[in-house]
């Protein structure tokens, strides 16, 4: 996770961030560090100035932590913007993020209205396929202990297939 994914996750906005020190180790057995002077509001209020620093080995995955931070006025934050290139949040892989995250929880909405409940047992149906032809239908989600069945129209199939395709190539992202 980067630095940015991280700050927006908890919170954060208007971002400002620059790499102030990087060390890779030559031997390869001492950790690798990148330091990162961060300068964000917290919940769109509150300026905050801290210390980003992700450490890595060729054993184990990068870790990150938080140093020194610290409240500071308006002021300074507005300083501290321009000294390190001003706001880089809301990227387009965030927003494509929740776009797709918002596209996901419709698709389920929808699907949800599509399958019947159970005309025995009132448990929602999934589609299942005949064993001699083939063929798709509504069982119940509780069989063997429920048979309940009911035929599928052509146009909920079509609906449905379609909508579990994309999200399907949603979740491949």
């Amino acid at each position: 996770m980067g630095i940015l994914e991280w700050l927006v996750d908890r919170g954060y906005s208007g971002i400002a961030f620059k790499l102030v020190y990087e060390h890779e180790s030559q031997s390869g057995s001492m950790e690798d560090v990148e330091r990162y002077d961060v300068v964000a509001l917290k919940d769109n209020v509150t300026p905050k100035r801290f210390t980003w620093v992700t450490y890595s080995t060729r054993w184990k995955p990068m870790t990150y932590s938080v140093q020194n931070e610290t409240d500071i006025d308006h002021v300074a934050y507005r300083e501290a913007l321009e000294a390190l290139g001003g706001i880089r949040d809301r990227p387009s892989w965030y927003v494509k993020r929740v776009q797709e995250e918002e596209r996901r929880t419709y698709i389920d909405k929808e699907l949800a209205g599509l399958y019947p409940t159970c005309p025995d047992c009132e448990q929602q149906m999934v589609i299942r396929h005949r064993k001699r032809d083939h063929a798709p239908f509504f069982g119940c989600k509780s069989f063997p202990e429920c048979t309940g069945t009911r035929s599928v129209d052509s146009t909920s199939l079509r609906r449905i297939m379609s909508l579990l395709d994309e999200k399907s190539r949603l979740t491949m992202r």
